[in-house]
């Protein structure tokens, strides 16, 4: 079994120096290192560079491996959730965390906005919930939170 740790030791961190590729350079340039299919014709491939190109009908999206970190949380019916600790994916077949993160960034693309329970803020020590919004600005993703607004306490 290969693990997302593993696949992480085997293509290093990226240089954040470096814009993320497109998946048409990826598919171009790209040489496939692993490579795994779903349902529906859905499917996330590695690439040597430690980027991952997941597909979903006639979405793409493009992250590094390395992405896939920390704690994932879910939502499940009526609100309910799970967190999964970061500890259980490490160890996993590489594929379960990178699917999540490539159908959460699909979201994304599909809804402009996905809502995420457990932003952490270092300043704070805290964490919180926000909307991640997508925007669109001269052919470049803008990304900003958007926080719930809490009902003013009257004064009595």
């Amino acid at each position: 079994m290969l693990t997302l740790k593993k696949v992480k030791e085997l293509v290093g961190a990226p240089s954040h120096a470096k814009r993320t590729p497109s998946p048409k350079m990826l598919y171009e340039e790209g040489i496939v290192l692993l490579r795994r299919e779903f349902d529906q014709g859905s499917h996330l491939t590695v690439y040597n560079s430690g980027y991952v190109l997941f597909s979903a009908g006639k979405r793409n999206t493009v992250f590094h491996i390395h992405d896939c970190c920390g704690d994932y949380a879910y939502d499940a019916a009526e609100g309910k959730g799970d967190v999964i600790e970061e500890e259980y994916f490490e160890n996993c077949e590489w594929h379960i965390r990178a699917l999540f993160e490539g159908e959460r960034k699909i979201d994304l693309l599909k809804k402009g906005r996905t809502h995420v329970k457990d932003f952490y803020s270092a300043k704070k020590d805290k964490t919180f919930a926000a909307d991640l919004v997508m925007r669109v600005e001269d052919g470049r993703a803008q990304y900003s939170l958007e926080f719930p607004k809490t009902p003013m306490k009257m004064k009595t």
